[in-house]
């Protein structure tokens, strides 16, 4: 009986194992041909034009410069945009993470992409990985969905963002072209730029631009195929009784591997093989089907090497050795029991959004956020967009000097206390503010009056606290040689609340420096759209956040902000903003989780039923004695203390130790002892009978 569910758990680890190599191998499948077709720097070099254009007629009287410049060098173009985040305005959701790359040519039929998609273009047609109705079909890989087709030169693009590449590598003509192309575009546009402004920007490199990063699922799957050939070794070794029956029946070598783990092979791989080859064929994945076949036909062979040899070995040593039971394999069991924690570890780094989303319930729980800034919308979240350039300072000074002015204007308020949560000096414990703060938080002078501002002053103004007034020098000096500005200060009365990002009350500042909009347009340095859900920038409320982005949603567009700003939410709601957000996170990375878990529950339960395979007579015997529960498994559960020190170690040499994780941690640690409890309990009934009947 007890051998009949070693053998079941046998069967389920190897379809286990087997169907995370498997998905693992589509997945890197699917990331080597969306790379392929994403990246194609081998016959296109890439180029950028000096100015984002604000108008679809400037967008358009660009691309007609660049047309020129290809028709007079006979060299072709085409532009690549690439968006990753969400729909913006009313279509926001926070569980439709999309990604989409679209390839504009000036001429498909001529074009190289062919190479890159394996299919021949023609110019008038659009083409899809996706289903369109307006389109032809491209054989899709993955959830990235690319669209192909040509310049439209009369009409408004999907997008004015994205990198414009030329059809050579030769570098004599990339010279050439850029030359020309800068040339005409001073005289279209009354400029007077180099070539270099016309060099390609600094870009994300094309697999971390697609996020196509594997490492968790490669390193479990590694690691669930080292714990199952440990398994293997010691489950074959449990039927050593068998193997010595066998060999005085005068069975072969192949007789006795194939009598005791061929079935099990079989029905622990074919049908994970028959639906892999099912789902292959109905993605057209054609070429992938020899190489499931051939992967999982290396893995059955592996392992029936490896029983070929065990048992090869076992034949070399006296037959009563089997005939007694002996049972030598407590070292494996020990190496079993690593290749487990590595396993839960790598449970713990998968389950990072659901660490995340649970920390941020908690934190929500005990928030003291207020509805001090009821009235007020932030940008929530920022994504990436359209962006695949890496100047993060240059997109930031861009949106600061064309978005910021409008808001300001129309009584955004700014409020930066970053610098108070960070092991700043003295001179830098400060709060940045802006006019419009002051008239929603006054402050007050010495003389009790209030602290009015203008937005048309050039220079910053240190509001500086009566109990620092010895420092007014020191500060001084700082701005001045630090950063060379000239600061005014305005003495005020000590102990005057303000409120944080998150609307809760602070006094804990050294001053309070104020930013005029005047001073901003000169610096282009304001900490805004930060991505955090209490962003710093918080936006007068137009009857509801919908609204007050289709308020601004012209000047979002203008300014191709649009895609990193998707959604604006209400100031006070900044913490259910940020557990919405987790909670999407968490969904959209639940199959790998539940990988995970499954992987995990398959393991833990053969460790138990390798523990009884090797401790089990011990455990019938004490049982026998009327021995307690805890007495019997003491082993098993300092096995188990050890797991918790070496994941706990791993955490914190890994510096991944913070709330979110240590309920993670807490998680994992309860469940699998929970799960082992249960387990124990279900194998040790009837113990005694068992190995009888073994």
């Amino acid at each position: 009986m007890f051998k009949k569910s070693l053998k079941f758990i046998f069967i389920l680890l190897n379809m286990i194992v087997a169907s995370l190599f498997l998905i693992y191998s589509i997945n890197q499948y699917s990331d080597t041909h969306n790379l392929k077709q994403f990246d194609i720097s081998a016959d296109y070099t890439p180029f950028q034009l000096p100015e984002p254009a604000s108008t679809t007629h400037d967008y358009l009287h660009q691309l007609a410069v660049i047309k020129k410049t290809s028709q007079k060098m006979q060299i072709h173009f085409l532009k690549r945009s690439y968006f990753t985040g969400y729909n913006s305005g009313s279509k926001f959701n926070y569980n439709t993470f999309k990604q989409n790359v679209l390839f504009e040519s000036d001429n498909l039929s001529n074009s190289l992409l062919s190479n890159y998609f394996g299919h021949h273009f023609q110019s008038g047609k659009v083409y899809s990985t996706a289903a369109k109705s307006n389109s032809l079909r491209l054989k899709s890989y993955g959830t990235i969905a690319f669209t192909i087709k040509e310049f439209n030169y009369q009409h408004a693009p999907q997008s004015r963002e994205g990198i414009f590449f030329i059809q050579t590598t030769n570098p004599n003509q990339i010279e050439q072209y850029l030359e020309l192309l800068s040339q005409n575009y001073n005289h279209e546009f009354a400029s007077n730029y180099s070539v270099k402004d016309f060099l390609a920007p600094e870009m994300y490199p094309a697999s971390i631009d697609l996020n196509l990063d594997s490492s968790n699922l490669r390193t479990l799957t590694q690691v669930a195929i080292l714990f199952q050939l440990i398994f293997f070794m010691i489950y074959f070794l449990t039927f050593n009784y068998e193997n010595g029956v066998y060999s005085l029946l005068g069975y072969s070598l192949f007789q006795k591997v194939n009598q005791l783990i061929l079935k099990s092979l079989i029905w622990g791989n074919l049908p994970i093989l028959l639906l892999r080859i099912f789902y292959e064929i109905s993605k057209q994945y054609y070429d992938l089907i020899l190489n499931s076949c051939s992967v999982l036909f290396g893995l059955v062979t592996l392992e029936y090497l490896l029983a070929l040899a065990i048992t090869f070995i076992l034949g070399k040593l006296p037959t009563n050795r089997f005939l007694v039971k002996r049972a030598d394999n407590k070292y494996l069991f020990g190496f079993a029991f690593l290749a487990k924690v590595v396993l839960v570890f790598l449970v713990f780094i998968s389950a990072q959004d659901l660490a995340d989303f649970a920390g941020q319930n908690i934190k929500t729980a005990f928030s003291q956020q207020t509805n001090f800034y009821h009235k007020y919308v932030s940008f929530y979240p920022l994504v990436q967009g359209y962006n695949e350039t890496l100047d993060k300072i240059k997109e930031g000074k861009y949106q600061t000097k064309n978005l910021y002015p409008t808001l300001n204007r129309a009584g955004a308020i700014y409020i930066d206390t970053s610098s108070l949560n960070s092991e700043n000096p003295y001179l830098l414990q400060n709060v940045d503010v802006n006019v419009n703060y002051l008239k929603l938080v006054p402050v007050k002078k010495l003389n009790g009056k209030k602290v009015i501002l203008s937005d048309q002053d050039t220079n910053k103004t240190i509001l500086l606290p009566q109990r620092n007034l010895q420092n007014t020098d020191k500060i001084a000096e700082f701005y001045s040689s630090k950063r060379h500005e000239k600061v005014k200060f305005i003495i005020i009365k000590n102990q005057q609340a303000l409120f944080n990002e998150k609307g809760q009350k602070i006094n804990n500042y050294q001053y309070i420096t104020v930013r005029p909009l005047k001073n901003v347009l000169q610096k282009l340095d304001l900490n805004i759209f930060t991505g955090a859900s209490a962003d710093t920038l918080k936006i007068p409320l137009i009857k509801n956040p919908l609204a007050t982005y289709r308020h601004y949603e012209k000047l979002l567009a203008k300014y191709n902000s649009c895609d990193n700003l998707p959604h604006l939410i209400k100031a006070s709601d900044s913490d259910l903003e940020e557990v919405k957000s987790q909670a999407a996170s968490f969904y959209l990375s639940g199959f790998d989780l539940f990988l995970s878990l499954v992987t995990l529950i398959t393991v833990t339960l053969s460790t138990i039923n390798l523990y009884f395979s090797i401790f089990g007579r011990e455990f019938a015997i004490k049982q026998a004695l009327g021995r307690p529960l805890r007495e019997k498994t003491y082993f098993y559960w300092a096995l188990i203390l050890l797991q918790t020190s070496l994941l706990l170690g791993l955490i914190i040499a890994t510096k991944m130790l913070n709330l979110s994780n240590l309920v993670l941690f807490a998680i994992l640690t309860i469940g699998d002892i929970l799960f082992s409890t249960i387990a124990i309990k279900s194998f040790s009934k009837n113990l005694v009978r068992r190995f009888l009947n073994d």
